[in-house]
């Protein structure tokens, strides 16, 4: 519909400066074609097979192009009954956050390749993101990093910290992990980490890891999505703090665990699992939300 609208007013469509595009399958690819001019600068552009050629030779300074489809209808009809139910303030909570998408990331015009090579293997590993893109990944100790500049990047003995770059790890299981993100997109797969905190102030991420003890996330107008794993313990936690964002976690929970669940709700949304008794350990999840939404389904 938008796009018929400004066809009809003989226009054109200019995106520049957003974390991720997503095209739905049902537009027409000759629509498209005429009324697009220009993506720029943007990190993801999630589309499907028939308008790939298209969005291609129209994208400039786009990281990655992803032929997949996005669940943001069945995330939006979701979010919709919430806000139905509960009023305007998470209405405009979730304006700010899903619906503005500008977190601000300058990817930069030139990035090249300033790193590309082994990492130093350690427990604990700390990663600090302003702006840009982080990727990690389980395998062998390995680091790809593009930035417009080499001293947008720093590697120390247990961290890696960057500023507009685009960053793809691969590493073994960890102990700890720390993650703290300023305005940046993280997306961390196939990983088993002891104790995981991350503390974002504006941006994305995207977690599918295995846990032990510890999974803390803090948000200050951010989203984040996912799946944790809890496998191998008697005794975890989840932690989620929310001012003015969004958590959508799926959890996998040990058979025969107890779960009990608390949550300070001040102007947003939590729905936890239901508690239950168990006889062999016990996960305790606490959900703090202060103009937020937070969900998290037992898988």
């Amino acid at each position: 519909g938008m796009l018929t609208k400004i066809k009809e007013e003989n226009k054109k469509l200019i995106i520049r400066n957003v974390n991720e595009v997503i095209f739905k399958d049902d537009i027409d690819e000759n629509l498209l074609n005429g009324v697009l001019e220009l993506i720029e600068n943007v990190i993801t552009i999630k589309s499907p097979p028939n308008l790939k050629d298209i969005i291609s030779r129209k994208s400039k300074q786009v990281l990655s192009i992803e032929e997949e489809l996005s669940s943001e209808e069945e995330i939006n009809e979701e979010i919709g009954n919430i806000v139905s139910g509960v009023g305007g303030l998470v209405g405009k909570i979730v304006s700010r956050v899903l619906g503005s998408k500008d977190f601000s990331i300058n990817i930069g015009s030139h990035l090249r390749v300033v790193y590309d090579g082994p990492l130093k293997v350690n427990d604990k590993l700390n990663i600090e993101v302003d702006g840009g893109v982080v990727k990690l990944s389980k395998g062998e100790p390995h680091l790809l990093a593009k930035c417009s500049y080499i001293g947008d990047l720093e590697i120390n003995d247990n961290g890696i910290s960057a500023d507009g770059c685009y960053i793809k790890i691969s590493y073994p299981d960890l102990n700890q992990l720390r993650v703290s993100v300023d305005g940046g997109k993280v997306e961390i797969n196939e990983i088993k980490v002891n104790d995981l905190k991350i503390d974002m102030d504006g941006g994305l991420i995207s977690l599918n890891v295995k846990c032990k003890d510890m999974v803390d996330i803090t948000l200050d107008g951010g989203k984040v999505d996912g799946k944790v794993q809890f496998e191998d313990t008697t005794k975890a936690r989840l932690n989620i703090d929310i001012d003015g964002g969004m958590g959508k976690i799926d959890v996998s929970i040990p058979k025969d665990f107890s779960v009990i669940t608390s949550s300070r709700v001040d102007g947003g949304v939590a729905r936890l699992p239901p508690n239950r008794a168990g006889n062999k350990g016990e996960l305790i999840i606490t959900a703090n939300v202060d103009g937020g939404i937070v969900t998290i389904n037992e898988i």
